[in-house]
């Protein structure tokens, strides 16, 4: 589905899909969809909408305009990667970003003991659906680790991206989905345009992100410790992005230079351990 990539801080984005036409401008919430808090945005400042099988944005009038890639517009239909500028707020518009996956580990599924994890390993495009249950938990995120864990000895990504997924993926288990059984994970891994992607999605009803980030803010001013669970988050990944909701991150890594090339012997170490951990059913 396509959807606006809005930027709320230096590496810090909002995705929020278009399901209706979305009104922007610096009015009141219940006037607006999409608030910008700037002088320069007028009060009903634009619209996006479908017209036909075309994305339309259209100016209303305001004051400042409205720009589409640096040149300012009055009704334009939306391509792929169009950056929209209104005052000092930029929206990419992303018509479509991932294919549908072609490696999917659903634990749901009691049959995954006899998975080809060499071939896992070895993805670029993987996907895990996990129940939240202690040993399913265990089971799929020691794979997503292990995967992660090759691409450090490769000197694509540190351990500090590491510790962003580690602390996503357990946000979304706990905060997230609150341990609930029945309840899912959903985290992919996979390279889109020379970065590193893993998105996190959980079943809960979100949180409020916008406002966390103020806590952390905060917080790093006053050098204390508190809300640090994001900030480990946010100081990992290149860019993070929420969906509006807040039950869904995506954390970016662009590729470092890749020094190491993997021996097969690597790959059967993680291979090993990934065994072990599928084998454990804990009560």
């Amino acid at each position: 589905m396509p959807y606006l990539k809005i930027q709320l801080d230096n590496n810090v984005f909002q995705s929020r899909e278009i399901i209706e036409a979305i009104s922007i401008g610096r009015g009141e919430q219940n006037t607006n969809d999409l608030i910008i808090d700037d002088a320069r945005c007028s009060r009903s400042h634009a619209r996006i909408y479908m017209e036909g099988d075309q994305l339309i944005l259209e100016d209303e009038n305001s004051s400042y305009g409205t720009f589409v890639n640096d040149q300012r517009v009055d009704k334009k239909a939306l391509q792929n990667n169009d950056v929209i500028t209104i005052a000092s707020q930029k929206i990419w518009y992303i018509e479509k970003e991932l294919s549908p996956c072609q490696f999917v580990l659903d634990y749901r599924n009691p049959n995954l003991v006899d998975t080809n994890w060499m071939q896992v390993l070895k993805a670029i495009d993987v996907e895990f659906i996990v129940p939240t249950v202690a040993d399913k938990i265990t089971q799929a995120f020691t794979v997503l680790y292990e995967k992660i864990n090759l691409l450090i000895k490769m000197g694509i990504v540190s351990n500090t991206f590491m510790n962003s997924i580690r602390s996503a993926a357990s946000n979304a288990v706990k905060h997230g989905n609150q341990n609930h059984p029945q309840l899912c994970v959903f985290i992919r891994v996979t390279i889109v345009n020379n970065k590193l992607l893993v998105e996190i999605r959980d079943q809960g009803n979100g949180f409020e992100y916008t406002k966390e980030l103020k806590k952390v803010k905060k917080s790093i001013e006053e050098h204390n410790k508190k809300n640090m669970g994001i900030n480990e988050i946010l100081k990992g990944a290149d860019m993070v992005e929420w969906n509006l909701v807040g039950n869904q991150i995506k954390l970016w890594k662009n590729f470092s230079a890749q020094n190491t090339q993997l021996s097969h012997r690597d790959f059967e170490e993680s291979v090993a351990v990934i065994r072990t951990k599928q084998n454990i059913h804990l009560i």
